[in-house]
């Protein structure tokens, strides 16, 4: 992304990102990806956006977590209602939920929101410790890494 930020994702994340003049878009259909900007690398009036299903979330130099879930089966098919969860690291975002672009929250550092269809969710605080986890979500298994290299045994 120009330099200008570093998305991280998890596995089996269904995603696309489109540039444009002055706006990246990352389309997050499901799954988990962490998002760090660097606002020093911004141009005035550049933004960096995430879509999912039912929310977006935009930033100008933050650092924060996007995941999205589908709960449920459904009736004949088709798309199964998205639950969206915004965790801000560092920085700012504003959270809005799809359909209903008048209902939009500000999500400061420690702070996480949801979205439940098109109902935007009460900002909730959280610890150290529960921010702690979330990003550790997002550091690889050493371990893992390990048995990688020395292949089968």
């Amino acid at each position: 992304m120009g330099g200008r930020a570093i998305v991280t994702v998890r596995e089996l994340s269904v995603l696309t990102i489109t540039e444009e003049v002055g706006r990246t878009v990352v389309n997050l259909e499901s799954g988990k990806i962490a998002v760090g900007v660097a606002k020093q690398r911004m141009k005035p009036g550049e933004t960096l956006e995430v879509h999912t299903p039912n929310a977006v979330a935009a930033v100008r130099g933050t650092v924060f977590v996007v995941e999205v879930t589908r709960q449920g089966a459904q009736v004949g098919g088709g798309n199964l209602p998205a639950s969206t969860q915004v965790s801000t690291i560092q920085g700012t975002v504003q959270v809005g939920a799809v359909g209903n672009p008048a209902n939009t929250a500000l999500v400061n550092a420690l702070q996480s929101v949801g979205v439940q269809g098109a109902n935007l969710l009460q900002v909730q605080n959280m610890t150290q410790q529960q921010m702690n986890q979330l990003v550790g979500t997002f550091v690889a298994n050493k371990q893992f890494g390990e048995a990688r290299r020395r292949g089968p045994e």
